[in-house]
């Protein structure tokens, strides 16, 4: 076979700036927004330092962050296309975005929750953005929209628990009643050691999960999670 050489400097366009450990990534149904998370945010953004790092230690940390970027702006002028940082809890690490794109919730993982942004505030008033804050189970990672997004599932990963190796939780969430905090909980069903990631299956029948320490796939039939009442 003929060898190719590659100039790999040629094909990067640029770097989006973020906080620390940036993590999750999601497009707009429209493709003009692009939603990324970071862990810890930048000293460089001067927020509070008013969280305790997961991994203890007195050290206190600030929020993490979505960050907005105009993704045509990131094809031609990367480091200037990040719009707005919103604060969004400790460590947010994964995102899910409702089908008309309206609804952005993302799993905080140092504040055991599930925060849900109105995006249509994103550029014109982040201030007012986050719209509430869903209690869950310890350490948060996965999560996904089912049942034609009636339905969050979140996968509890206890990472930094005693315990972490032990099979952990599932919790439930009915998004219609988002705004209503814990009351939007609907159930918790189980899951392997460190459920880490969501795929559902293109028939939107079957949701699968990957538990980390588990070495396993977990398959889930969606028909049979808890329902609304």
């Amino acid at each position: 076979l003929r060898s190719h050489k590659f100039d790999f400097g040629a094909a990067r366009l640029g770097k989006i700036p973020t906080g620390l450990a940036p993590v999750a990534l999601a497009f707009s149904p429209d493709g003009r927004w692009l939603y990324s998370t970071c862990e810890i945010a930048s000293p460089k953004w001067g927020w509070p330092k008013a969280l305790s790092r997961e991994n203890g230690g007195s050290q206190k940390v600030p929020e993490g962050a979505i960050v907005v970027i105009d993704v045509a702006k990131a094809k031609v002028a990367a480091g200037d296309s990040v719009i707005a940082r919103l604060p969004a809890g400790g460590s947010p690490v994964r995102l899910a975005l409702s089908a008309d794109g309206g609804r952005l919730s993302v799993t905080a993982r140092n504040s055991n929750a599930v925060l849900v942004f109105d995006t249509t505030k994103f550029t014109t008033d982040p201030g007012h953005a986050r719209l509430t804050s869903v209690p869950v189970g310890a350490a948060p990672v996965p999560i996904a929209l089912v049942n034609e997004g009636k339905i969050a599932v979140v996968g509890n990963s206890n990472r930094f628990g005693s315990n972490a190796d032990k099979p952990s939780t599932l919790t439930i969430i009915d998004t219609a009643n988002i705004d209503k905090g814990s009351s939007a909980v609907i159930g918790t069903i189980p899951a392997g050691a460190f459920p880490r990631e969501f795929c559902l299956f293109p028939d939107g029948q079957t949701l699968l999960l990957a538990n980390f320490l588990s070495d396993s796939l977990q398959v889930m039939d969606v028909s049979r999670l808890p329902r609304p009442q």
